[in-house]
């Protein structure tokens, strides 16, 4: 746990604080703040929360967007560490909060640039067929679930659904279950490498289906595509079909109808 404070007890009210922040965050969820935390108080050379700054934060956007950071990962960075600051000013450790008028960047085209077409999709994925790892690649886009979801899938969150099936996934941020179709194609090829109950379905990590995506799409001469690609493209493709955004919202489970007006707008 990160330990940071003015003397012991300053100390041990911080890390409390900060266990209390991230308590009823998913696990997932949690590794991924302390990483951003720990990425923060590396750069900034402080020891505690109370040393942080307005400018501070600003300068600590500018560092990573020396580092290559676009401006939805400096945006996500600023958004945890608002999140903390504002709960220590809660919890009475701040008297002040010096994020709390910090602003996020504009970055209309992120969502935009990150629009694969139906035929990039297949010829991803068609490389991945000849890498080994085309299954993987077709329950990213047909479900359009998270890389971390797809890794934890096992055998029996694989179900029967008329000539199809199902999946029931377990959201990474909130732990809770959502059950997705399966296009028949996709089921039956599942079908024939089924395994036992409590097997993963994949059986690689997040971080390996990571890297398969990333080959399959530089065989295609694409540089760039990540899974969540792969989820974007099952959205703009699900909206051509659908253009529902209720039905969209709850598909995809954005518990924030903005996040889904998103593709509307692009």
């Amino acid at each position: 746990m990160v330990s940071h404070g003015h003397g012991e007890e300053g100390r041990s009210t911080e890390v409390q604080i900060i266990e209390a922040w991230l308590r009823r965050k998913s696990p997932a969820t949690q590794h991924a703040y302390l990483r951003e935390l720990k990425r923060f108080w590396g750069w900034a050379g402080i020891d505690t929360l109370r040393q942080v700054t307005r400018p501070q934060l600003y300068a600590y956007a500018d560092w990573l967007a020396g580092e290559g950071c676009g401006a939805a990962t400096r945006n996500k960075a600023l958004d945890i560490l608002r999140s903390l600051l504002t709960f220590a000013m809660t919890e009475g450790l701040l008297s002040l909060n010096p994020g709390g008028n910090v602003e996020r960047e504009d970055s209309p085209g992120s969502l935009a640039e990150r629009y694969l077409t139906p035929e990039q999709v297949q010829a991803i994925i068609r490389a991945a067929d000849a890498q080994g790892h085309g299954l993987a690649l077709r329950l990213l886009y047909y479900t359009g679930c998270r890389v971390g979801e797809l890794a934890a899938l096992r055998w029996r969150e694989v179900l029967p659904y008329g000539q199809a099936g199902q999946a029931v996934f377990i959201n990474t941020k909130s732990n809770m279950p959502r059950t997705v179709n399966i296009p028949a194609s996709v089921y039956r090829t599942m079908e024939e490498q089924r395994g036992e109950p409590d097997a993963l379905v994949i059986g690689r990590d997040a971080c390996t289906i990571w890297r398969w995506v990333k080959a399959a799409a530089l065989a295609c001469g694409l540089h760039t595509p990540s899974p969540h690609w792969l989820r974007h493209a099952h959205a703009w493709h699900s909206l051509e079909r659908v253009a529902k955004t209720n039905v969209f919202q709850e598909y995809l489970w954005y518990e924030i109808l903005s996040i889904s007006s998103l593709y509307f707008d692009v």
